[in-house]
């Protein structure tokens, strides 16, 4: 989204010859070429979304984000682990624990 919002305001920049807002041809051009970039990403996220629904039955961008194994996998990330090893998300003695239960 930040890339959108800094591609507007660049497009913006770039293509303004004349600052009036008269409804001309030119000002109808501008406003597509702003709302281009945040068109494009609606697009994408959509395809993405369906190409998901389509495949796997859930509608999401990234299994990440509110999903089951989103939840899954906070709930592993909750379990207490004396030895925190670093840059390990979740350890052999997590996973041993998940185990046992």
């Amino acid at each position: 989204m930040p890339f959108v919002i800094v591609a507007s305001i660049v497009i913006y920049f770039c293509n303004s010859e004349s600052r009036s807002f008269k409804l001309n041809l030119f000002y109808y051009k501008h406003i597509i070429l702003l709302v281009l970039p945040f068109f494009l990403l609606f697009v994408a996220k959509f395809g993405i979304s369906v190409t998901n629904y389509k495949y796997y039955g859930i509608y999401t961008v990234s299994d990440l984000s509110g999903t089951n194994f989103a939840n899954c996998l906070q709930l592993m990330y909750s379990i207490d682990d004396p030895a925190e090893a670093p840059r390990v998300s979740v350890s052999r003695e997590k996973m041993n624990v998940l185990y046992s239960v």
